[in-house]
């Protein structure tokens, strides 16, 4: 078994980047492929990323980090 030692500031830095994709997703046509209203198909991918950074910040959380800037 190893130990992974994460500095503080790199979850605050890893939930950003998290965010910085969201613009890149909005150039896909994936909605187009499913035949899916736009609108739905954004609101599927903002929940996914809700719950996406709910579970990393509570996991972050259990781990003693912050994950608030300073």
């Amino acid at each position: 078994m190893r130990a992974i030692i994460i500095e503080e500031d790199r979850f605050t830095d890893l939930t950003d980047a998290l965010r910085l994709h969201e613009s890149d997703a909005r150039s896909d046509n994936t909605a187009e492929r499913l035949n899916w209203p736009l609108d739905i198909w954004h609101e599927a991918l903002n929940q996914a990323r809700r719950e996406m950074h709910f579970e990393f910040v509570r996991w972050a959380q259990s781990h003693g980090a912050s994950c608030v800037k300073k």
